[in-house]
């Protein structure tokens, strides 16, 4: 972001989306100018501490009371660096991918195009109905509790619906057993960066 401001500017106002990207730089300058400076602060204070077991009498005396102050003015710092963090984070999080140049622009799928078609479209002598009817129907996806809980568009599979992807889960492992491939399940461990990217909300 910060060597193609202009890229992401025009990424932005393709997708019709709106950040203000000087508020993100501005938030990222606050941030590393904090770590700089607690850095230089922690190593000030760890010079001190060094010089404390060599010094007597009034010096070490004076050289704890510098370290002590040195040590509740990094806390300050510290917690200022965090807090700057966070708002940088909440900045940042809300920055889109960049989009493709070839990719059309617009906010819905509506201004998607067509590329080509493959196949031939079957003609039906009834009214054909798309899946999310047909799984409603069916009691395998229940959109109403999933919107509950995660949102609109988000919906629980049920029955068979569970049955059907656990199939095809193990379809998939079958599949690749048979080539070599040795299932393992493994502890989750991520950074909370990391689980956020991703949609996790971290524990």
């Amino acid at each position: 972001v910060r060597e193609h401001q202009d890229e992401v500017k025009e990424s932005l106002r393709r997708r019709g989306m709106h950040l203000d990207v000087a508020a993100l730089l501005s938030a990222d300058e606050k941030r590393r100018a904090l770590i700089k400076e607690g850095d230089d602060l922690r190593a000030r204070h760890n010079e001190l501490s060094k010089s404390i077991a060599s010094a007597v009498g009034d010096e070490r005396q004076e050289k704890i009371i510098q370290s002590k102050e040195l040590k509740k003015h990094l806390g300050v710092l510290e917690a200022s660096a965090q807090q700057a963090e966070e708002e940088f984070a909440a900045l940042l999080h809300q920055l889109p991918n960049m989009t493709d140049p070839e990719a059309p622009d617009g906010t819905s799928e509506k201004d998607n195009k067509v590329l080509r078609e493959v196949g031939e479209k079957p003609a039906f002598d009834f009214e054909p109905r798309d899946h999310l009817a047909i799984g409603t129907a069916l009691d395998i996806l229940d959109f109403e509790r999933g919107a509950k809980v995660a949102g609109s568009g988000f919906y629980y599979l049920k029955n068979e619906g569970v049955l059907l992807e656990l199939a095809l889960v193990r379809f998939a492992i079958d599949f690749l057993r048979e080539r070599g491939f040795i299932p393992v399940l493994t502890p989750d461990l991520a950074h909370k960066k990391f689980y956020l990217g991703t949609g996790y909300l971290p524990r």
